[in-house]
């Protein structure tokens, strides 16, 4: 264990005194979210909102749900957003995720019934999965316009005794934002950025791991390291857990300065942002050990390291918000980004920890693959 602990510090400090190691860690990618962050900062406040399109779908054909009918084809709505009727909520969903409609909104049957009364609460759905767009935020105002629109009139219903139904309404709470919606809120260019190239330089962290394990299986180093009086293991183990240390050391870094330097938007939960450094460090980390036992030599490792990141990173919509569908999924910086958006605005957990799911399963296979091939490389 000592000589784990010893090899991993040493790993650390030799990185650290590296001025070319610093630069590429901490220095590059701060410039490269500063620089992003405002020179992109105009494509992320959209000066003409273009064409909305929302599906609508009302199961409760009652008094209130029939008003809020009424307000969503009034001339004000209508100019902003353009209706469609679907035929059911497997419909609507459906042509949202073939990108027929950008958001829909549903009532259920007995909606009225629960406004009415005092145990049920009654929503209305807003369904969206635009996560960096205005659109959803759009819609969600629609609604909350109607919903304050009403509260008043529930009062003054109270205040005089007028009006056959006293309408109780709970402001938010009524609107129930289902798998990603901004909520009023959206990330900035520089927010975006920040998230986009943290994950792009940490995955960049396979070019570390890598090159430090590549001394003992390719380099010069080899012969020599084997006639240390230090097992094979411990030496691949050390050199690992020095690796991971010092990625995730960085990602702290870079988090700490755009955040209280740059104001950047990473959430209120800290936790879950340790959570994600720590898989995607591991993710690195493990990419980077298989590389090491499938490729020939250095210069191979290189050429795979400087192809595939930005591949992952171009597929994942981490230069600019792009949506390649299926093909995304492919991406484990689309994962990586879209657990960390989800989190901060207010998307669906239960995605956030199938993306976090899928990430520590793509971590246990790598690292198996790795180990496989590993004892047939340095045996």
């Amino acid at each position: 264990m000592t000589n784990i602990l010893t090899i991993a510090w040493n790993n650390i400090k030799r990185n650290a005194k590296e001025k070319r190691v610093i630069i590429m860690m901490v220095i590059f990618p701060i410039v490269l979210i500063l620089i992003l962050g405002n020179a992109l900062k105009t494509s992320f406040e959209p000066t003409s909102m273009g064409e909305i399109n929302v599906g609508f779908l009302n199961n409760d054909n009652e008094e209130i749900s029939k008003q809020f009918e009424e307000f969503l084809y009034s001339d004000e709505v209508t100019d902003i957003v353009d209706i469609k009727k679907v035929s059911s909520f497997e419909d609507g969903k459906s042509q949202l995720d073939e990108n027929k409609i950008d958001s829909f909104i549903y009532i259920s049957e007995g909606y009225t019934s629960a406004v009415g009364s005092s145990d049920k609460k009654a929503e209305i759905e807003v369904v969206s999965s635009d996560v960096a767009g205005y659109k959803s935020t759009v819609v969600t105002s629609i609604v909350d316009s109607f919903i304050n629109g009403a509260n008043v009139t529930s009062a003054l219903n109270q205040l005089t005794n007028e009006g056959s139904t006293v309408s109780r309404y709970e402001g938010e709470d009524v609107v129930k934002d289902v798998v990603i919606t901004a909520s009023g809120n959206k990330p900035r260019a520089i927010d975006y950025y920040a998230i986009t190239m943290f994950v792009m330089i940490l995955m960049y962290g396979i070019a570390f791991v890598s090159e430090s394990l590549s001394e003992e299986m390719f380099g010069t180093m080899k012969e020599r390291f084997r006639s240390l009086p230090v097992k094979t293991h411990e030496m691949f183990i050390g050199k690992t857990l020095g690796s991971l240390v010092l990625l995730f050391m960085q990602g702290l870094i870079i988090f700490g300065i755009t955040k209280y330097g740059f104001n950047v938007d990473w959430g209120n939960n800290f936790g879950f942002v340790l959570l994600m450094l720590l898989i995607i460090s591991l993710f690195a980390t493990a990419f980077g050990i298989m590389l090491c036992t499938v490729a020939k030599n250095v210069d191979q490792i290189r050429g795979l390291i400087n192809m595939l990141v930005p591949l992952f990173t171009f597929i994942g919509g981490g230069y600019f918000t792009i949506d390649l569908g299926f093909l995304k999924y492919l991406s484990p910086n689309y994962l990586m980004q879209s657990a960390f958006f989800n989190n901060i605005y207010g998307g669906n957990a239960g995605t956030t920890l199938t993306y976090i799911l899928v990430l520590v399963g793509l971590i246990g296979v790598i690292s198996l693959l790795s180990v496989i091939q590993g004892r047939r490389k340095l045996a």
